[in-house]
């Protein structure tokens, strides 16, 4: 494992998975990897940092065959286990040499194999913390099979290859270690540690109430600034997060609430790196007393619980939409609840 320093930028390596072992019976679970890691310094560790290529040879993780998975980590815990990532797999043979790319930059992480695109991953999951560089191989322990005898595989390692805060595509990188090997450069490291992003997004101002239902209400605010860059707005009702809305959106609508209610709101601001913002002014609002019975018509933004009429039967709202003029509620049930008695 080489020292915790690199955070953003391109990080690449040759490998060469090998599908069936050395010596002895084949069909044990076995991965394979290429990863960036950083300390897991407690459970759920709000800034511990992942990102894998996993190839299982045989299968694993409910998936039968040789799969690669491009996997990025937000945090686990040992105790009691559970983890929050987000993964895709790619299931079909690798065996033999390829050249997996790994970019990390801006707030995305893409995953590369033999220039191929195989996963774009974001939000929380990108990284927060310096990590290593590795390579591991190991038997998965609930895949072992039910035989005497050794059975050894190999994973092979051709070079690997960083760049600091740079962006490269899988054909750059080749070109940067032929470079390197045209010159007879066989290990070089000018890679300072990583400088992590610890500023918080400023408070998001002004936030008010621009209209309000017997089940909703509607939320604006002005915009928060950060050092790198805004990434989404967290809304909390009552001290609890209730939604989420991307960087550039500066308004929402809280839904599912119920008559005549008084309800608290606050907003706080997010980056890439994960940190918040202290929260805006609270508003507080009463929800109307009722929630208003109009007639169905097209174009019209309905939130989850909204009432209606149409052709003298009347429906609930269970998806928020902005009707169309084939969307009529009695032939759209995805959308519209007959309410009993109709």
């Amino acid at each position: 494992m080489t020292p915790m320093k690199y955070f953003e930028g391109t990080y690449a390596a040759r490998v060469k998975f090998s599908d069936t072992p050395v010596s002895g019976v084949d069909g044990d679970g076995v991965a394979q990897t290429f990863f960036t890691i950083s300390n897991l310094r407690y459970d759920h560790d709000p800034t511990y940092s992942e990102l894998d290529f996993e190839y299982l040879v045989n299968g694993g993780w409910g998936v039968s065959g040789p799969t690669l998975w491009s996997t990025s980590w937000h945090t686990y815990s040992n105790n009691p286990w559970s983890k929050d990532n987000v993964y895709n797999y790619s299931n079909q043979s690798y065996n033999g040499w390829h050249t997996l790319v790994l970019v990390v930059k801006g707030g995305q992480v893409k995953y590369f194999a033999d220039g191929a695109l195989l996963a774009e991953h974001s939000g929380k999951y990108f990284p927060r913390a310096n990590m290593a560089i590795d390579f591991n191989q190991w038997f998965l322990p609930e895949a072992l099979i039910s035989t005497d005898g050794t059975r050894s595989y190999q994973l092979e390692v051709d070079w690997v290859y960083h760049a600091q805060n740079t962006e490269l595509t899988p054909a750059q990188v080749e070109a940067e270690v032929q470079n390197y090997r045209s010159q007879s450069v066989t290990h070089t490291d000018n890679v300072t540690a990583g400088e992590i992003d610890t500023q918080a997004p400023t408070a998001p101002a002004n936030l008010v109430s621009t209209g309000k239902s017997g089940n909703s209400v509607s939320l604006a605010w002005h915009a928060s600034s950060d050092n790198v860059g805004v990434t989404g707005y967290d809304v909390y009702q009552n001290g609890n997060k209730v939604l989420s809305v991307g960087g550039t959106t500066l308004s929402a609508t809280v839904t599912g609430l119920s008559p005549n209610t008084s309800y608290t709101f606050m907003v706080k601001a997010k980056d890439a790196a994960g940190n918040e913002s202290p929260y805006s002014n609270a508003v507080s609002v009463t929800t109307n007393e009722t929630s208003p019975v109009s007639n169905w018509e097209p174009y019209h933004s309905y939130a989850v619980n909204d009432l209606l009429i149409y052709k003298g039967k009347t429906y609930k709202c269970i998806i928020a939409h902005t009707s169309q003029v084939n969307w009529i509620p009695s032939a759209v049930p995805a959308l519209w609840q007959l309410q009993p008695g109709s």
